[in-house]
């Protein structure tokens, strides 16, 4: 059922979708910028309110406008300050270390807690060395976090394989588990750098998260499974299910890869930046896929072929 509202309080375009309810579809217009609302849990009542916002795969380098994209996305979040920040991999390419420099005082004009997982174009070393400041990797090698915030778990799990594209979960799901059991606020969100299932986009698939089917088997028998879970690496916004639990795809800093659900189309990418915003404040988790205008220049190019 869908029905059209006219609140004029509406800034932006909008598409909720209600679990079990009604739809709505409000439009209009904020500087080209575009939200697309999905809202679970509409059983699962929080008591608390935060605003996390959630960016993926930079991929800076000195030889693109990345970090124009980003101070983009930034601006944009610095109206919106919000409480917790997760960038979800894939920072730098070419093992840029002076990137990682710049990526931090770009974030800089947000004030709430921040959070980073590696990505396959990372190299693990190099972070610690260039972030010095995070200091929620307890891991000797891979950089998991688990960390609470205003009555939410954040849980990254870092399912990177050196010298890989893809990811694997089966190692690490021990830890996972016990992470979730013993989770002091009950309310866990899980985050990952490779997605954890099928795009259905063929080439960026190859390079999935390997074991998806034991996290999922692990997540139906687990005592206190995520509210939700969301990934990056495939430069595309994409909304799924894993054991009833809510699962996104983060859309990418970097330009986007065409949606080539068959391989045989010839599709431009997207131009916009992109991020997530996940709004606890409504007393459900409400996700919301942005991409963000105010870039003074974009290139017109096409691309055709998919990056990760």
């Amino acid at each position: 059922m869908y029905r059209q509202s006219n609140r004029s309080w509406c800034r932006y375009s909008r598409i909720i979708i209600l679990g079990g309810g009604a739809q709505t579809v409000t439009s209009a217009n904020m500087s080209q910028n575009k939200v697309f609302c999905v809202a679970f849990g509409l059983n699962s009542r929080f008591e608390y309110a935060m605003l996390v916002a959630q960016i993926s795969d930079i991929h800076a380098n000195p030889n693109n406008n990345n970090l124009q994209r980003l101070n983009a996305v930034i601006a944009w979040l610095e109206v919106v300050q919000p409480d917790v920040l997760i960038v979800s991999g894939d920072l730098v390419d070419d093992r840029w270390a002076d990137g990682y420099g710049l990526i931090l005082d770009a974030l800089a004009p947000l004030s709430g807690r921040r959070f980073v997982l590696p990505g396959n174009a990372d190299d693990r070393h190099l972070m610690r060395e260039c972030l010095p400041k995070e200091d929620y990797w307890h891991h000797p090698y891979e950089m998991h976090f688990a960390e609470s915030v205003g009555g939410v778990t954040f849980v990254g799990v870092d399912t990177c394989l050196d010298g890989e594209t893809e990811g694997s979960v089966p190692e690490h799901l021990s830890w996972l588990e016990q992470t979730l059991d013993r989770c002091e606020t009950g309310t866990a969100f899980l985050f990952t750098h490779q997605h954890l299932f099928p795009s259905g986009i063929e080439p960026a698939d190859k390079f999935i998260c390997q074991g998806t089917d034991q996290l999922e088997s692990m997540l139906k028998s687990c005592s206190n499974p995520p509210v939700a879970m969301s990934s990056g690496h495939v430069h595309r916004s994409m909304s799924s299910m894993i054991a009833g639990v809510p699962a996104y795809i983060c859309g990418s800093v970097c330009l986007a890869n065409p949606l080539l659900l068959d391989v045989s189309w010839q599709l431009p990418s997207e131009q916009l930046p992109a991020l997530m915003l996940h709004d606890f404040r409504s007393g459900r988790l409400v996700s919301s896929h942005v991409s963000v205008d105010g870039l003074n220049a974009l290139s017109s190019q096409s691309r055709h072929l998919v990056s990760a």
